[in-house]
């Protein structure tokens, strides 16, 4: 029992230590650039995601849909994008399993917010990569990232947006975010909301403060 034991630990060690490596070669490869549209970009703020009220005919009912602005997207900084691609991470955005079951590795699930942006499925190597590209100088931020896991929507216990909206404030960037905590076997949802204020360096971009509202739980 203790080779087994010893031998586990040595393959973990292994494994941490090829993800550092990994880790510590894609930010090296890639030193983050400041694009011109951010230094460009006014003071302002857009909502980028919200709840719209649709009708659906399968249902014959209205129901509240998450409605991306696209229009904003595609005019966005890249660092902009960045950040809203961190959000991903935090709460859901109507995501779904392409074909309908998770692949081998877990990476082909498709979030609204991210196909807006481009940036591949959550948790997908082009999302996490991207990521860390962007956030190379924060290592808090760096390991929410690379502990990135795909949530379905369908998924008994998930966190899924209501609200996001980003605002530029000289070489900040301020992240608004509303979202709920579904738990489907209690039938029960926890709203929450967080503000982040990021800034653009020229090593990354950083988080520099980040502030929680806690909220109580709504029943049945």
């Amino acid at each position: 029992m203790k080779y087994v034991l010893v031998s586990i630990v040595f393959f973990v060690g292994i494994a941490c230590n090829q993800r550092e490596r990994k880790v510590a070669n894609i930010l090296r490869e890639n030193k983050f650039v400041i694009s011109e549209k951010w230094k460009m970009e006014e003071d302002t703020i857009y909502t980028v995601l919200y709840l719209e009220k649709k009708w659906d005919s399968e249902l014959h009912d209205t129901l509240e849909k998450i409605t991306v602005n696209d229009i904003y997207i595609q005019t966005a900084s890249p660092e902009a994008k960045y950040i809203l691609g961190y959000a991903s991470i935090l709460a859901g955005t109507d995501c779904w399993w392409q074909g309908e079951v998770p692949n081998s590795e877990f990476t082909n699930l498709q979030c609204l917010l991210l196909s807006s942006l481009d940036m591949g499925c959550q948790c997908s190597k082009k999302h996490i990569d991207t990521l860390m590209y962007a956030f190379s100088s924060d290592s808090v931020l760096l390991s929410t990232i690379q502990t990135c896991t795909p949530i379905p929507y369908s998924a008994t216990y998930h966190n899924t947006c209501d609200y996001i909206s980003i605002e530029k404030k000289k070489s900040n960037y301020i992240l608004h975010i509303k979202a709920r905590t579904i738990n489907m076997r209690k039938q029960t949802q926890t709203p929450w909301e967080k503000r982040i204020i990021f800034t653009v360096t020229d090593l990354g971009i950083e988080h520099t403060k980040i502030i929680d509202y806690s909220f109580t739980e709504i029943g049945r």
